[in-house]
């Protein structure tokens, strides 16, 4: 009977072993998944001027949703020269799209967003009482939010109990 309850006492803790490292290998995946996508995310920073472009149409966009008259915008340190000439091209295209609103921008030089971030703005008003998260990790965070059945898949095959995969 002990010979018995050793037997099984060991199938057990193999198959708790087992599934441990299973786990922690889902996980590896996972992380090796999340490098992958910052490194992809670093490469438009790299181009000057498709990011640019890049923090220019995410800026607008901020500006878009608050429609307010006065806004103020923080970057990463070293994004202030570029957020600087980019302002009065901000202004027009705000202008053309609100049909004749003008806006204040004012860059925040006093409070700057993390240096790891990759890139991208955040935008306030009303005292910061209001704001806008536009910055590039913010996105690959909503991106992998929404991708997030796709990478289940990915890592651990189709699910057997689903019916409708919609």
């Amino acid at each position: 009977a002990e010979e018995e309850f050793n037997l099984e006492k060991g199938r057990l803790v193999q198959t708790a072993r087992s599934k441990i490292i299973d786990y922690y290998d889902k996980k590896i995946k996972q992380v090796e998944l999340q490098k992958k996508i910052k490194i992809a995310a670093q490469v438009p920073v790299q181009d000057p001027q498709k990011y640019r472009e890049t923090l220019m149409k995410l800026a607008l966009q901020g500006l878009v949703q608050l429609l307010e008259p006065k806004v103020t915008i923080r970057v990463v340190q070293r994004d202030v020269q570029l957020i600087q000439s980019l302002i009065p091209e901000l202004q027009e295209k705000y202008k053309q799209i609100t049909k004749g609103r003008d806006v204040k921008i004012l860059i925040d030089e006093n409070n700057f967003l993390n240096p790891d971030l990759i890139g991208g703005c955040v935008l306030l008003c009303h005292g910061d009482k209001i704001t806008i998260d536009n910055t590039l990790d913010e996105r690959l965070k909503l991106i992998s939010n929404k991708m997030q059945p796709q990478i289940r898949e990915m890592l651990f095959g189709p699910n057997p109990n689903r019916k409708f995969k919609d």
